[in-house]
């Protein structure tokens, strides 16, 4: 039960986390110049050949979604992460990248939000560039079409991000009544439960906590109510953390 509880409010989490960093500025993108490719050197080791691989795929990925500036981002920082500075932009900036596919692959349409609002950054980053070029220059139309527009995408990020928010607060709701009825089953067999644990601990049975017992209840079964004839099983668990 636990384990079904965290996952649920880990997936939740990841998703809150990749939508708070959609609001942040990002980086101005690269002078477009392919970095992608990176000669290796045989003597690296194998965990070093599998981060630069998996970058390789976070930046396929980036540009297969039309997201070219985040993708080339990624391949300038990566040719300067020998600095600890720039190594440290180069894990925030693939961190983010690795939750909006974490969540696509396990909760499509939170993911699907989730890279709609990657998508609108890109875009409101690249239309402040337009209004600053278009500042500097002293191009005043120019200036005002940019700006427009800007605002425009401006707004739905906004719409986007309070839509994500609504659908993570009601599935969190959605667990929270799962557990509740999960609870409320468990007080119900309350005798019998306890009737079941005091057998095993009398019969030469496990002695130790079940790691799924319910939180608090130290001794239950394994499995808790889920134990008992009739009696419905858990759901499974959502998922995992997303890599890092």
């Amino acid at each position: 039960m636990r384990r079904v509880f965290i996952a649920g409010c880990a997936s939740a989490v990841v998703a809150l986390t990749v939508l708070g960093a959609m609001g942040q500025p990002d980086p101005r993108p690269g002078d477009g110049a392919d970095r992608t490719a990176r000669p290796r050197d045989r003597r690296e080791p194998r965990w070093a050949r599998d981060w630069e691989q998996r970058l390789d795929e976070d930046i396929a990925w980036l540009r297969e979604k039309g997201l070219d500036d985040y993708a080339d981002k990624i391949a300038e920082l990566r040719t300067q992460q020998s600095s600890p500075e720039k190594r440290g932009e180069l894990f925030k900036a693939v961190g983010k990248v690795r939750q909006v596919r974490f969540l696509i692959d396990r909760q499509p349409e939170q993911g699907a939000k989730a890279l709609k609002a990657m998508q609108l950054e890109s875009r409101i980053s690249r239309l402040a560039q337009q209004w600053q070029a278009a500042d500097k220059a002293g191009d005043d139309e120019a200036r005002r079409q940019a700006g427009v527009e800007l605002r425009k995408q401006l707004e739905q990020q906004f719409d986007a991000r309070l839509e994500f928010t609504r659908a993570l607060i009601e599935d969190i709701k959605r667990r929270l009544e799962e557990h509740q009825a999960e609870l409320k089953q468990q007080e119900q067999l309350r005798a019998r439960l306890i009737d079941t644990r005091f057998q095993e601990l009398t019969q030469g049975g496990p002695t130790k906590e079940a790691d799924d017992a319910p939180l608090g209840v130290p001794g239950m079964p394994g499995d808790g109510p889920a134990a008992l004839p009739g009696a419905p099983k858990p759901p499974p668990a959502s998922g995992d953390m997303p890599p890092q």
